[in-house]
């Protein structure tokens, strides 16, 4: 009953930004050196994640996002998970290095100028078509992303 009601609650606690609001395209360099746009990711179900290393809450919620990352296909399949900061690219890589995390972070200020974060962590979920389809500010449960992930997964496969 609790698993039922997180969901709910999770469900419920998305803003809908709006079917037809497309992803806005941005660039940087993630933790293994490598440039990475959002357009790298077009077809796929995207869970964006703006986060810092000084936050509480997204130290919470990152080993999350690292086992669902692993869980899903490490962004080979159709599930991507990335991360994006606003911090320097050294501090970026000595964070995720020191706790092992392997999720792809990109240090990019020109996603801050293109997506209203207000606070850490804040998600957006981007379908496959590339429009942002909802966006929570806070952590987010790692069974309550999954449940979420599978429910639009098999909902656009009808």
């Amino acid at each position: 009953m609790k698993k039922i009601i997180g969901i709910l609650l999770l469900i419920l606690s998305f803003n809908i930004l709006g079917a037809t609001t497309k992803a806005p395209n941005f660039t940087g360099k993630n933790q293994y050196g490598v440039e990475t746009s959002l357009d790298n990711f077009k077809g796929k179900f995207i869970i964006l994640t703006f986060w810092a290393t000084w936050c509480p809450a997204c130290r919470h919620e990152l080993p999350s996002i690292d086992e669902l990352y692993n869980q899903y296909g490490e962004n080979k399949k159709d599930v991507v998970f990335l991360g994006v900061s606003n911090e320097k690219e050294s501090t970026l890589k000595d964070f995720l290095t020191k706790k092992g995390y392997h999720f792809p972070t990109v240090a990019s200020q020109d996603a801050f100028t293109k997506y209203p974060v207000r606070a850490f962590p804040t998600m957006f979920i981007i379908d496959k078509e590339g429009n942002i389809i909802n966006y929570s500010i806070g952590a987010i449960p790692k069974e309550t992303l999954s449940k979420y992930i599978d429910i639009n997964l098999l909902q656009k496969t009808f």
